[in-house]
């Protein structure tokens, strides 16, 4: 187990092809030494990219990173389909790949950009009636998942081979790559299914920073003070200050400590983080407190 001279809030690991999400937050957590971990948004087995893990009193902050957007590169081979719209699945059918131009492609991608509804595939983690539509799946239950309404900011297709297109995908939380794969293959006149997917951002977080899970570097272990400082603008108060923002009394009575302009502040007391706050048109608001060590 190793030693840190911090108290580790986050851990950025570049997740492996082949293992879980779970299985990659228990070798951390075992190195780590630290039970209460938490990760930013699964990837499936055969993804491979960054995946951060907030742990300790991190993951108390973990819900304003797991809203950030995300940066995917993903293979699509088209003209075979699967159950899982991954290389992982059964395949269901195939389909001749009509000639294909990268104007034509770019343009069907551009369809697939803004505010869509996107039905999550069967293999997912959606639940169901209370359980995850892919443990119905395997039971070789019928699963109808309906559409949702997700964000992609950015499709791009970066090659266009015979039978097989590179994306890169910029979009909001919810949204499943493997989804605007099949989706894309069917406006082509196609199937497909992805052979690889790989995260290379989420927010201001690069799969760079990351390191193997078993493997655990500096770079990629953060205090929690460090996590907090990527969420907002730094601002350091008085101890005064930081009690009245712990026992949760009104920000108003402090603003002249906090600034006059619109947005969030990680807030800190001397190296102590605080808490994360925000000012928005209607005020001032605690979105999140941090308990002292």
């Amino acid at each position: 187990m190793a030693t840190w001279t911090i108290t580790p809030g986050l851990v950025l690991v570049d997740k492996p092809c082949g293992w879980t999400s779970r299985r990659a937050g228990a070798v951390v957590s075992k190195q780590l030494g630290i039970k209460k971990i938490g990760h930013l948004g699964t990837l499936d087995p055969f993804a491979t990219g960054l995946l951060p893990l907030c742990v300790g009193r991190g993951t108390r902050l973990s819900h304003f990173l797991d809203q950030s957007r995300k940066v995917y590169e993903a293979e699509l081979v088209l003209g075979v389909e699967t159950d899982s719209a991954d290389r992982e699945g059964e395949v269901l059918s195939e389909r001749p790949v009509p000639p294909l131009t990268s104007s034509r492609v770019q343009a069907a991608a551009r369809r697939f950009t803004g505010a869509i509804e996107q039905v999550p595939p069967v293999y997912s983690a959606v639940k169901i009636d209370g359980e995850r539509a892919y443990r119905r799946a395997r039971r070789g239950e019928q699963v109808e998942i309906p559409a949702r309404r997700v964000n992609v900011y950015r499709f791009e297709v970066e090659l266009c081979a015979p039978n097989l297109l590179k994306l890169l995908v910029e979009c909001g939380p919810g949204t499943y790559i493997r989804s605007l794969g099949r989706d894309l293959a069917q406006a082509l006149g196609s199937v497909g299914h992805l052979r690889a997917l790989r995260r290379t951002q989420v927010g201001g977080l690069s799969v760079v920073e990351a390191c193997h899970p078993e493997q655990l570097a500096e770079e990629a272990v953060w205090s929690v003070g460090t996590l907090l400082g990527a969420l907002g603008d730094p601002v350091h108060v008085a101890d005064s200050v930081a009690l009245h923002i712990r026992q949760g009394k009104p920000l108003e009575v402090i603003a002249a400590s906090l600034g006059e302009a619109l947005g969030r502040r990680a807030v800190f007391a001397g190296d102590r983080p605080v808490a994360l706050i925000e000012k928005s048109e209607v005020g001032w608001r605690i979105l999140r407190g941090l308990p002292t060590d």
